[in-house]
């Protein structure tokens, strides 16, 4: 007798153990996340037995707002949780023994600007006659990459001359073989639709009055 009432015991602590892990768990979730908005709706998190407070802990990254909610009747509500930076992320919500993961996607916002850029190997200024390169990119107001599709053109001097429409790759497009025939300073201007961006490139090594 006393050993079934030990082994009954026994099991009663087992599925009360069970239980509680299987009551952990995310009851409300944004559908979608954007970088730089505040999570929305709000993330909640039922525990089976939450202690004073409970956290939100990324693995990796940095993540904004209030990172600890007070639990109430077991469930923690974290209001102002915010990443501006896209990516893959995992966020691990705590309280007390308990911990329950959860893996999400962060996506840009809408396009904002236009960034261009020279490339690297042009970066120090460019020669004239000789091709260089620039990228541009869409971008949003957390400058993340926007990966839409688009043609993009390049207007500028009369000295200009290469591709001047490309069109992007996730988001972003390169030209590879842009020249400038005369020395100075050459205000480039991207456009995209109502978007637009510019790049002021300084060609030296040729002769003639700049143009902009």
């Amino acid at each position: 007798f006393v050993e079934l009432a030990m082994r009954l015991r026994l099991l009663a602590i087992v599925l009360v153990l069970l239980a509680s892990s299987q009551a952990i768990q995310i009851t409300t979730w944004p559908a979608d996340i954007t970088a730089g908005d505040v999570f929305c709706p709000s993330p909640q998190v039922t525990f089976a037995n939450a202690s004073s407070y409970a956290t939100a802990q990324l693995a990796s990254g940095q993540m904004g707002g209030t990172l600890w909610a007070v639990p109430v009747a077991n469930v923690a509500t974290f209001t102002d949780l915010v990443i501006n930076i896209t990516g893959v992320y995992s966020l691990t919500f705590s309280s007390g023994s308990e911990t329950i993961l959860k893996s999400f996607t962060v996506r840009p916002g809408t396009p904002h600007l236009m960034e261009a850029k020279l490339s690297e190997t042009s970066n120090s200024g460019v020669q004239t006659s000789v091709p260089f390169s620039a990228t541009v990119s869409f971008r949003d107001k957390r400058s993340n990459i926007v990966p839409v599709s688009a043609h993009i053109h390049v207007s500028g001097p009369s000295a200009l001359s290469g591709s001047l429409q490309v069109s992007t790759s996730n988001g972003t497009a390169h030209f590879h073989n842009l020249v400038v025939s005369s020395s100075g300073s050459h205000l480039l201007k991207f456009t995209s639709g109502v978007s637009s961006g510019t790049l002021t490139v300084l060609a030296s090594g040729g002769s003639g009055n700049s143009s902009s």
